[in-house]
């Protein structure tokens, strides 16, 4: 009997081949940053067909095949991981994008022990994590506590941050380059308070920008 043939194999070109031809009518669409972001969607995309594959062929005999996944697909999934890698690289090796790392990096590092539950790991799929980072000064963290020293090394940036955000929440709108003047306020004050939450939320609050709505544009006449 002859073994019926998968659809997730060609399920998958389609899918790759539409995004690239996407690219060749539309080459504003780049493809790359996609990739960059998104190509363990096409894991999953491969998975969740092969189980669908599965429990269709399970319905109609009764049986889950035997037959897995092959030589030539798991050689697929190690080219996709091993592109994936190297196009993250790529992009943090170009200056344009290495810019930005070198200040996000360190900090995404240096609290990778934390899981998306919060709770504290040292491997990951069973693998050592390495946390290593330089801050932006120079300043090498690996873990919370050094990075925590890093950043109360220049508290003024920190805390105006913090101000521009709450800022921000608070509006229900981006700060703009007139905030600024309010935000350092705002910080000033927070410093000679010990930076209570309560002197940061105070100052929001007294700011014209929260008080105050701007004028809409008088209509031409």
């Amino acid at each position: 009997m002859r073994p019926r043939g998968s659809l997730t194999g060609p399920l998958v070109l389609i899918v790759v081949g539409a995004i690239f031809l996407i690219h060749a009518i539309s080459p504003e669409f780049a493809v790359g940053d996609l990739f960059l972001h998104y190509w363990p969607y096409l894991l999953i995309l491969w998975g969740v067909i092969a189980l669908i594959e599965v429990s269709i062929r399970f319905a109609g005999s009764g049986q889950i095949p035997a037959n897995g996944v092959s030589g030539g697909g798991w050689a697929l999934v190690v080219f996709i991981c091993l592109a994936g890698v190297a196009a993250y690289e790529m992009h943090r090796a170009n200056p344009a994008c290495s810019s930005c790392h070198r200040f996000m990096d360190p900090i995404g590092l240096a609290l990778d022990n934390f899981d998306v539950t919060a709770k504290w790991r040292e491997r990951e799929n069973g693998v050592p994590l390495d946390t290593r980072g330089d801050f932006y000064d120079g300043t090498p963290v690996t873990k919370p506590s050094e990075l925590t020293a890093a950043l109360l090394k220049r508290p003024v940036p920190l805390v105006r941050t913090f101000a521009e955000n709450l800022m921000a929440y608070a509006l229900g709108r981006r700060v703009e380059y007139f905030d600024q003047p309010a935000i350092r306020a705002i910080a000033k004050t927070a410093a000679a308070n010990d930076y209570k939450m309560s002197s940061f939320i105070l100052g929001i609050i007294k700011s014209d920008a929260f008080q105050m709505r701007r004028a809409d544009p008088s209509p031409t006449q």
